[in-house]
């Protein structure tokens, strides 16, 4: 066989090769393919940041004159929805990955904050003040179709759409107590109680399979974070989370990201879902930091 027609066959028995590599990069494990967002303080006011799962490439995506809170990213679109507060009240809007094409969802002198994406973006559940108590809505993706989701005169908050697009978690305030509650996403009937105790049950996150939820609790005394899965016996984390908050599930469901006090600062760190001592995420100190999302980026084609 002549040189020539040996380099012809080792190029082309190492295309295959080389086209599922590519095809595996663009597809997307690791890094590149995921994205961190949360908000962070400055002087002034919070502004909505990001971040890959490395430490790498922090930076600013949406600042403006006012609090920018509660980001959540469409994995499908790549929309960013969050919330401003701005003139005394609080506002949706949506952004993309590249801070382009800022747009304001709703305009109400009441507040509406916590929104949280359907998986297939075409929907967005958050809490809203507009009805008197603090009760939950949903809209469509462009601000418009807005219809109330619960009406007990109660307090719920912090909603959250599980990734296989069926139910909506929330925290509701009932006799003294905030508790995790669940209902299915088409319909306010049947919310169904998770947790029931003395403790302060806030921020729920839904893991990629959309069968447990990390969510941080309180008892007066000290923080932790804690797994409540389909049996419905919460799980704790004790160990290196007793100032954790706002935690955010990785999307292969391996480990949890959370933030907890740092000296004179506040940090990022993440910890395995099942325990254990957690890890310092390679990113500087801030002053505060609110509200992880840790998600898939949309496919590039």
């Amino acid at each position: 066989m002549s040189r020539t027609c040996a380099t012809r066959l080792v190029a082309v028995l190492a295309l295959p090769a080389l086209l599922i590599m590519l095809a595996s990069n663009r597809a997307g494990a690791g890094p590149l393919s995921e994205v961190i967002l949360f908000a962070s303080k400055t002087d002034r006011y919070t502004q909505i940041q990001t971040v890959r799962p490395d430490g790498r490439d922090l930076d600013i995506l949406i600042r403006l004159r006012g609090d920018c809170r509660q980001p959540d990213l469409c994995s499908r679109t790549g929309l960013v929805v969050f919330a401003v507060r701005e003139h005394g009240s609080w506002n949706l809007y949506r952004v993309d990955l590249a801070g382009r094409n800022l747009q304001r969802l709703t305009s109400s002198p009441s507040d509406d904050r916590h929104p949280s994406w359907s998986p297939d973006g075409n929907r967005i559940v958050f809490e809203t003040n507009r009805w008197g108590s603090e009760e939950l809505a949903i809209m469509k993706a462009d601000g418009t179709d807005l219809r109330r989701l619960t009406s007990d005169q109660t307090i719920n908050r912090f909603p959250t759409w599980s990734p296989d697009g069926s139910r909506i978690a929330f925290v509701g305030w009932r006799q003294g107590s905030s508790d995790l509650y669940t209902m299915p996403a088409d319909t306010s009937d049947h919310a169904t109680r998770l947790t029931s105790n003395f403790y302060a049950d806030v921020t729920p996150a839904w893991s990629p399979d959309s069968l447990h939820l990390v969510y941080g609790s309180w008892n007066h005394l000290r923080g932790f974070l804690a797994v409540i899965g389909p049996d419905g016996s919460p799980r704790r984390l004790l160990q290196g989370t007793e100032s954790a908050s706002y935690p955010a599930w990785s999307p292969d469901g391996r480990r949890l990201l959370f933030t907890a006090r740092a000296g004179s600062g506040v940090a990022l760190y993440t910890v395995p879902v099942e325990g254990g001592s957690p890890t310092f995420f390679p990113t500087p100190l801030f002053t505060a930091v609110y509200d992880l999302v840790w998600k898939r980026r949309p496919l590039p084609w």
